[in-house]
């Protein structure tokens, strides 16, 4: 029952040359992650085989798509902003899952929406 605020475990054990992140609560590799700043329409809700998914994902005006990692509080307000673009700043990250081989996610750092 050890959440932050983040909705995930404050700690884990990572194998050689990785790094826990809290945010994410995952294990990231050397390198994760990388600044970055997209904007897109945001849509919340989303569902994925296994569950592979943050539920919430970020559309480039060019088609490329964006799992988003927020905090509970931020995705509470995601949910009433649904489909509206936004600049989202943060840190790309790519996680590992079973159904496709590889998920880019964004930890938010910043959300600002566009008009």
């Amino acid at each position: 029952m050890d959440l932050n605020s983040w909705g995930k475990a404050s700690q884990c054990s990572c194998v050689e040359r990785q790094t826990y992140d809290e945010r994410a609560g995952l294990c990231l590799n050397e390198g994760e992650p990388e600044n970055v700043n997209i904007q897109g329409k945001i849509e919340t809700g989303m569902m994925a085989i296994g569950g592979e998914t943050t539920g919430v994902i970020l559309t480039t005006y060019e088609g490329q798509s964006y799992e988003l990692i927020v905090k509970m509080a931020e995705k509470e307000k995601l949910e009433k902003l649904s489909g509206q673009s936004f600049e989202v700043l943060g840190e790309l990250i790519r996680i590992e899952s079973v159904e496709s081989i590889e998920r880019r996610a964004i930890i938010v750092t910043s959300l600002n929406v566009l008009e």
